[in-house]
């Protein structure tokens, strides 16, 4: 099997039981809706465990991580943290490539489409 086979099987074992408990407040999670949704619109590069991923990829397993940690996470601040900023499975921080190649960590880029988001808002 190849290794984006073996990622997803992974990653449906280890996101197949999703949380049921209270669900964040409503602008939270509208806001969280955002995020992942910029993720996917972004056409970005988003860097894994060193596996380069789409946005679209990324966009997915940030909604699957989010299903998962949902009950902990009060604000969008616990969302990045939670479900955006690192693997679980390896501590790896989670990095963006930007358009000129560089790479930030992606928690550094949701931070800046979140305070871009909420300063639209006002």
């Amino acid at each position: 099997m190849n290794a984006r086979l073996l990622f997803a099987i992974f990653l449906g074992l280890v996101f197949c039981n999703l949380s049921v408990a209270a669900d964040p407040e409503p602008a939270t999670a509208a806001t969280v809706d955002y995020l992942i949704q910029h993720v996917a619109e972004s056409k970005l590069i988003f860097i894994r465990n060193g596996s380069e991923h789409d946005a679209g990829e990324a966009a997915k397993l940030m909604q699957r991580k989010y299903n998962y940690v949902k009950s902990s996470v009060k604000t969008t601040e616990d969302f990045i943290r939670l479900a955006g900023t690192e693997s679980h499975l390896s501590g790896k921080p989670y990095l963006v490539k930007m358009p000129d190649g560089k790479t930030i960590p992606s928690a550094q880029w949701l931070g800046s489409a979140l305070r871009e988001y909420r300063a639209k808002s006002k």
